[in-house]
């Protein structure tokens, strides 16, 4: 068991049995194997601006999420997985309960996500997703130079960045 303070409220995860990580994992995989295939094929593929990019791979993901379960999946992966709500241990197992939690604040919610994931899969997660960590890592310093610069042609070049 693991608890962690985030953004000023407790929560608490429960590592997963084998029996519901092990199907729950290669969910997640399939999402992150549609995301980077997304991103390389943008990025070393098709060229195009960085902007376009991350704008494409971002309004793909909530597809990507639907495509494999949606709400339900993401009910699953917080399965284990308490928020401290007014004293009360409340978990985040249904969407119910997640609205209850999260109300409309996402980042939240995507933060107790990553928590949970990271419980559950570290270090076996972080270092599968190293390789889509890095693209959006390089992809996120190419678009702050445009919106501090304004200027596509401020950013660095692709092919002389490395992996």
């Amino acid at each position: 068991m693991q608890q962690r303070e985030i953004r000023g409220r407790k929560f608490t995860c429960i590592p997963f049995s084998w029996s519901k990580g092990v199907p729950l994992l290669a969910e997640i995989m399939a999402i992150k194997g549609d995301l980077i295939g997304a991103a390389v094929g943008m990025q070393f593929g098709a060229g195009g601006d960085i902007g376009q990019m991350f704008g494409r791979v971002l309004s793909e993901l909530p597809q990507r999420i639907m495509d494999h379960g949606g709400v339900e999946l993401m009910a699953r992966m917080l399965a284990t997985t308490k928020a401290d709500v007014d004293g009360k241990q409340v978990a985040l197992n249904t969407p119910i309960n997640q609205d209850i939690v999260f109300g409309g604040d996402y980042l939240l919610g995507f933060q107790v996500l990553g928590f949970a994931l990271e419980v559950n899969y570290a270090p076996f997660l972080g270092e599968v997703l190293s390789d889509l960590t890095s693209l959006l890592t390089r992809g996120l310093d190419k678009l702050g130079v445009l919106v501090e610069t304004g200027s596509p042609e401020s950013l660095p070049d692709a092919s002389s960045s490395t992996p």
